[in-house]
C-alpha cells in the first residue's frame, strides 16, 4: 500500500456531524458516483488466493463486523459463512423460516472474492470543500472478502439507518439487501 497525504477532510467528523446535511443532490450524486468508480477499480482486481477469504496479503484479516481480533484465513466462503459471528443458531432458524430461507439462499449462491475497503463509511471518505470526494483513508480492514462483503460492512450499526449514507450506500453499492438484512439479523440475534 502507497500512503500519502490526500487533501480534504472527513465526511463525518465524531461530534460534528456528517458533511452531506447541507449538501446538494448534485454534490450527493457526485459522492456516489466517485464510490461507484472506487469500488469498481476494488472489483477489477483478481485475488491471488483464488477463493480463499483472507487479509491483503493472504493470512489474518481484521473485521469491525466481526471482532476486535484479527482473524484467521477461510479456505473458502462456505468456511467463511459457518464462523460464529456470522451465523444464527438452528433452533432460531427452525423457528424463522423468512431466515431459514435468507441462509439457504446464501448458501446456494455462488460469490465472487474481491477486495474490499471493509470499513468504507463516511468518516474514512476524505472530500474537498465542495464534497467532491479525495480519497479513502484507513485501510486497517482490507481484504479479500465475498463479493457482498463491502455493502454489508458499510450498512451495520446506526450506519444503517444514518441520513444520506443509506441512500448513498444503496446507490453506489447496489443489490445485495438479503446479505444486509442476514446480516442485521445475525448481529441482533448476537446482541450487537
Amino acid at each position: 500500500m502507497i500512503s500519502t497525504i490526500l487533501p480534504g477532510t472527513p465526511l463525518f467528523v465524531a461530534g460534528s456531524g456528517h458533511r452531506l446535511r447541507g449538501a446538494s443532490e448534485h454534490q450527493v450524486q457526485r459522492v456516489c458516483e466517485y464510490l461507484r468508480d472506487w469500488i469498481a477499480q476494488l472489483r477489477n482486481l483478481q485475488s491471488p488466493f483464488e477463493q480463499r477469504v483472507c487479509g491483503f496479503t493472504g493470512g489474518s484479516f481484521r473485521s469491525l463486523r466481526i471482532g476486535e481480533d484479527p482473524v484467521r484465513p477461510f479456505t473458502c466462503i462456505a468456511d467463511f459463512h459457518a464462523h460464529e459471528s456470522l451465523t444464527l443458531p438452528p433452533s432460531e432458524l427452525a423457528s424463522n423460516p423468512h431466515l431459514a430461507h435468507l441462509v439457504s439462499a446464501r448458501e446456494k449462491k455462488s460469490y465472487s472474492i474481491h477486495l474490499v475497503h471493509g470499513d468504507l463509511l463516511l468518516h474514512n471518505i476524505l472530500a474537498d470543500s465542495d464534497l467532491r470526494p479525495a480519497g479513502i483513508v484507513d485501510w486497517e480492514y482490507a481484504a479479500w472478502m465475498p463479493e457482498y462483503w463491502e455493502t454489508v460492512s458499510s450498512s451495520r450499526g446506526h450506519y444503517a439507518y444514518m441520513w444520506r449514507w443509506k441512500d448513498i450506500r444503496k446507490e453506489a453499492f447496489p443489490g445485495y439487501e438479503a446479505e444486509v438484512e442476514l446480516d442485521r439479523e445475525v448481529q441482533m440475534s448476537h446482541g450487537e
